[in-house]
């Protein structure tokens, strides 16, 4: 990113259907744990919904916001600040 090296404090918004229609989950990336600990991945759960719409970032210090479509689900995805 251009503010920070790992993202921290980006808020991240994961747009779902499932049997209950369109729904959003909302994460912001972190300093991770404790101890030293640097895991500043999101992880985001889905629930029973088989696929994701969009995955929308909010980086900090940045206008606009970055949108992803169509992800594939069930992966590890290494996004980078554009």
């Amino acid at each position: 990113t251009s503010s920070n090296r790992q993202g921290i404090g980006a808020r991240i918004e994961v747009v779902i259907n499932d049997e209950n229609g369109s729904r959003s989950v909302y994460r912001t990336v972190s300093t991770g744990g404790s101890f030293g600990a640097n895991n500043s991945r999101a992880h985001v759960g889905i629930g029973t919904a088989e696929a994701i719409d969009q995955i929308i970032i909010k980086w900090p210090g940045a206008d606009g916001k970055q949108i992803i479509e169509n992800p594939d689900i069930n992966r590890l995805h290494k996004i980078s600040q554009s």
